[in-house]
């Protein structure tokens, strides 16, 4: 498996064989956005926040339950900020579509900077697909102290 360069990055994204292009739409600031062999993707706006309960656990065959009832929905225009808390689980979307050719899939990681912080994100796009990418977002009870 080859890790993808900048250039091909853009090889890709400029094809005219929309069966072999790579599409990341809307991409904002291609500056920004596209770095030595990453594509930056951003948070949507709707999020899944996991529900708190007394119960010492969730067991969703039970009563034959969903699993949408575990969470709540809530919203957030572009740019708004979200507040994730130590120990919480919730189900997001990126803003972006991605739309995979079949000779590539993509892996969706933290940047390092967050990882330090306690959160992490972590997926594999498979090869031809196309959509919005879900992503799990969870904040570790991480605490922090002076030594």
């Amino acid at each position: 498996m080859a890790i993808l360069s900048k250039d091909k990055i853009e090889e890709y994204l400029s094809l005219d064989d929309h069966e072999k292009r790579l599409i990341v739409t809307p991409i904002l600031d291609r500056e920004k956005q596209l770095g030595a062999s990453t594509i930056d993707l951003r948070l949507g706006t709707k999020f899944k926040v996991d529900m708190r309960t007394r119960e010492p656990y969730i067991d969703p065959m039970e009563n034959n339950r969903p699993i949408e009832t575990f969470f709540d929905q809530t919203y957030r225009n572009f740019g708004e900020k979200f507040l994730l808390y130590p120990g919480q689980l919730v189900i997001a979307s990126t803003f972006e579509y991605v739309r995979l050719p079949s000779n590539l899939m993509g892996l969706v990681v933290t940047r390092s900077s967050w990882n330090r912080l306690g959160v992490t994100i972590s997926s594999v796009v498979q090869p031809g697909y196309a959509g919005v990418l879900t992503l799990e977002l969870y904040k570790s009870s991480l605490k922090f102290r002076h030594v």
